[in-house]
């Protein structure tokens, strides 16, 4: 049943990524963490038009996350640079619609998109499923797993690791699989519906990036769901308070604040 909160000295808390499809994860249902890996890296060793030539390389190996394939992004991060892969013509060369690699030796970096690489863990063996629940806490966003493509390998529903700054960001995955230790959250791909007996949702509280320092960067929209099913929107909530409710879900739209936290 639902209870004052904030009167109660909770111990879990999350950032919050709002987010118009994904509920806020219950953190008592943590399936992996880890930090994220890019699919290959080293230096050009020669250079043609429009393409990166690595005689090192091996980019058609199948030990995963190889292969190298179409929509890869290769950047140069001795430039710097960036395109993605057009083709890959062998082993050693990968081609591109513009041309990043003019002189050598430059450096490269190659990272898969909207994906999750991590090749220290065993996403099989974590029990990790479609419809999980991913954190980027380092640059803060949120997806969920559409694929797993392999032990080292997800696929995700944004893009959140998808760049040469973001690749190797710290992550969290949530279990939203139902059944034992599962969290079937409002609306939840798996099913399930906020009012279930191990969702009781979360307290948020509201704050932003901007330093309050004038009336003007005080006070945000936050429009949530509550743990009944209702959207609503608070409109000009304080940085500092917390909403007077218990939420499963922080909506993107209508949302103005940017560093919300869940506490349960």
């Amino acid at each position: 049943m639902a209870y004052p909160k904030i009167t109660v000295n909770t111990g879990q808390a999350l950032i919050v990524v709002p987010s118009d499809t994904i509920p806020i994860p219950n953190p008592n249902f943590i399936a992996a963490t880890g930090v994220g890996n890019q699919v290959d890296n080293g230096i050009n060793t020669s250079v043609v038009t429009n393409k990166l030539v690595d005689t090192g390389a091996t980019w058609t190996a199948t030990t995963p996350p190889l292969p190298v394939v179409v929509g890869d992004v290769v950047y140069n991060t001795t430039t710097p640079a960036n395109a993605a892969v057009t083709a890959v013509d062998s082993a050693t060369q990968l081609a591109f619609g513009s041309n990043i690699f003019q002189a050598t030796p430059e450096n490269y970096l190659i990272v898969r998109q909207n994906a999750l690489v991590d090749d220290e863990i065993d996403f099989v063996a974590k029990g990790v499923k479609p419809g999980d629940i991913v954190l980027n806490t380092d640059n803060p966003g949120i997806a969920t797993v559409s694929a797993v493509v392999g032990i080292d390998e997800l696929t995700l529903s944004a893009n959140i690791f998808g760049t040469n700054s973001t690749y190797d960001d710290n992550f969290r995955i949530y279990s939203q699989s139902e059944g034992g230790s599962s969290y079937p959250a409002y609306g939840g791909v798996n099913g399930g519906v906020a009012t279930s007996s191990n969702n009781e949702g979360c307290l948020i509280y509201v704050g932003d990036a901007t330093a309050a320092t004038t009336i003007a960067t005080q006070f945000y929209n936050v429009t949530v769901r509550t743990v009944a099913g209702d959207i609503i929107t608070f409109h000009n909530c304080q940085v500092g308070s917390y909403l007077p409710l218990q939420c499963v879900q922080v909506m993107a739209t209508g949302t103005t604040a940017d560093k919300l936290i869940a506490i349960w």
